[in-house]
């Protein structure tokens, strides 16, 4: 029983809120036919290069913390 709970507690701490919003805008660009890009950068020069990318040819960018 404690195990379960354990898993459950790590699964809860791994969720990362801030992504739930880009994950539905997504779904739902997907849904109606459209493209989306999902980018991971790992420090912020990465998340420049990557918006700066995007940027011109993108309708919409939409980023998490």
């Amino acid at each position: 029983m404690g195990a379960l709970l354990g898993l459950m507690a790590g699964a809860a701490l791994a969720i990362r809120l801030d992504q739930g919003h880009v994950i539905e805008v997504a779904g739902r660009t997907l849904e109606h036919g459209g493209w989306a890009v999902v980018a991971r950068p790992k420090d912020p020069e990465q998340t420049h290069q990557v918006v700066a990318s995007l940027r011109s040819g993108s309708e919409r960018i939409v980023r998490s913390l």
